[in-house]
Parts: C-alpha cells; sequence; structure tokens
C-alpha cells in the first residue's frame, strides 16, 4: 500500500499488476482500489482537481478531499471520468494483509 501510495501521489502511472503464479497477494482495500483508479484515469485524461470539480459540480477543495471521502462520493467521481468500479469475489487465496 506504501508504494502504490507513493506513484499516486507524485502522479506517476501504477504499475500493472502481473499473474500470481502461485505467489502470494497483497490486498488491497475497495476505496483505496477506488481512489487508485480515479487517479489514474486523472492522469490518462490529463484531468487537473478544477476540472474533475467542475465535472462533478463541487470545488477543488472538495476533490483534494477525496482521500478523506465516502466510497459513494469516489464512486461519482470515478462516472465522470468514464470508469465504474466492480467487484469480484472470489475463493479466498492466501494474501498478505
Amino acid at each position: 500500500m506504501a508504494a502504490l501510495s507513493f506513484y499516486s501521489e507524485d502522479g506517476l502511472p501504477l504499475f500493472k499488476p502481473t499473474p500470481a503464479y502461485g505467489r502470494p497477494l497483497v490486498y488491497v482495500p475497495v476505496l483505496e482500489s477506488m481512489k487508485f483508479a480515479l487517479r489514474e484515469a486523472m492522469i490518462e485524461q490529463k484531468l487537473i482537481n478544477g476540472a474533475l470539480g467542475e465535472r462533478l459540480g463541487v470545488s477543488e477543495v472538495i476533490i483534494r478531499r477525496l482521500h478523506e471521502s465516502k466510497v459513494s462520493r469516489v464512486e461519482e467521481a470515478l462516472k465522470v471520468v468514464g470508469l465504474q468500479p466492480a467487484i469480484n469475489v472470489s475463493p479466498a487465496m492466501e494474501i498478505v494483509a
């Protein structure tokens, strides 16, 4: 989580996961996954906080506070950049928490 956060905070694209092939997986909480996806979409679309705020009808301050947001607010922001969160429930695997 720390590495992903550093990349995201620095505005760098996140690395894409590779198949586990029996290696332990790292759990990323749902809300954090949504925030990372939003940041990635903003980077790809060259979208700054103010522009995202305009699309959502809120101030840039609200966008900067997304790290404190509830899932529903981040989900709304994802929708305006053309993304929709989806949860995949699968059999439990060994994960590193």
